[in-house]
């Protein structure tokens, strides 16, 4: 079984607390056995990421990740994945891993559970519960451990507020090809 990769999400320079949650189940589904990985992207990454309860961290900065934009991020993670080749790849459920996660999925040819709301791994293969029908009824699937696209509810279990000290690498971000945020737009209250 290859490492269980966390894609972050950063408020400023702290990591937030859905995050927190995904390095928790994901330190208890690698059982100290194989490494958990977190990615943080942007300019206070390095920050967020240098107490993270992980055993390495990626810290993904420049130029390209300053405003979100999602096929940055798909590049540089299916760059990740390429380098790490991870068992499972978590998510928060969030506009990051809606965005990423299905995309991410396609581009490596790996399943993906959305929705998800426990985990664990049993002979071979991760065993995800998802919720379907807006959350009134819970599907348990089977995603081979091989590698796997799973978004996760934000709140589906407890963050043990664990830190740690990873070893944290830089990793400049590269522009994607024919795509580029000309501006930023905030909500009219300036929000």
């Amino acid at each position: 079984m290859g490492p269980i990769v966390v894609v972050g999400e950063l408020d400023g320079n702290r990591l937030q607390d859905a995050t927190k949650e995904l390095l928790t189940k994901a330190r208890e589904l690698a059982g100290g056995q194989v490494p958990v990985v977190v990615v943080g992207f942007g300019a206070g990454a390095e920050e967020a990421l240098a107490h993270a309860d992980a055993d390495e961290a990626i810290a993904v900065t420049g130029s390209a990740v300053e405003s979100y934009n999602p096929r940055v991020y798909e590049m540089v993670m299916h760059r990740v994945i390429a380098d790490k080749t991870p068992s499972a790849v978590l998510l928060s459920n969030s506009t990051l891993g809606m965005d990423l996660g299905a995309s991410l999925a396609a581009l490596t040819g790996q399943p993906m559970v959305a929705y998800a709301t426990g985990i664990t791994h049993e002979d071979g293969h991760w065993v995800v519960q998802s919720q379907v029908y807006g959350g009134k009824l819970v599907a348990e699937v089977e995603a081979p451990d091989s590698g796997a696209v799973v978004t996760v509810v934000p709140g589906s279990w407890k963050s043990d507020e664990k830190t740690g000290s990873p070893s944290v690498t830089g990793m400049e971000a590269g522009t994607a090809s024919g795509v580029q945020v000309v501006r930023g737009i905030g909500a009219e209250n300036g929000g």
